[in-house]
């Protein structure tokens, strides 16, 4: 076992980024792709319910991993920036969600 280090510490912060990163595009993708598939009720319902609860959880399991996860490799002010940036790419994820499923053109049955 070697002692943890700098190298480590970036490496686990690099990963958790990178692990996140997938499964916030991976999840959107498949709302967005529900929702082109329904084209209907059930993507207006993506698009105004499940979507954005979807990426807040998505965001809240990120942060938890990184609270749980990264405590001793991410100092206070790191750890504020981790929390921002993934709020952003929440609000983002939202916001691109809500906009191509606003672009699909629904019938009302």
């Amino acid at each position: 076992m070697t002692e943890p280090g700098e190298p480590i510490r970036r490496w686990r912060v690099l990963e958790l980024t990178a692990l996140a990163a997938i499964a916030f595009f991976l999840t959107n993708v498949l709302l967005v792709r529900t929702a082109v598939r329904d084209a209907s009720w059930l993507a207006v319902g993506i698009q105004i319910l499940l979507g954005p609860i979807t990426n807040l959880m998505l965001g809240a399991g990120v942060i938890a991993a990184q609270h749980w996860g990264l405590r001793r490799d991410l100092s206070v002010r790191g750890g504020r920036r981790f929390k921002l940036a993934v709020l952003g790419v929440v609000l983002i994820a939202i916001g691109v969600d809500f906009a191509l499923i606003d672009a699909i053109p629904k019938h009302g049955c």
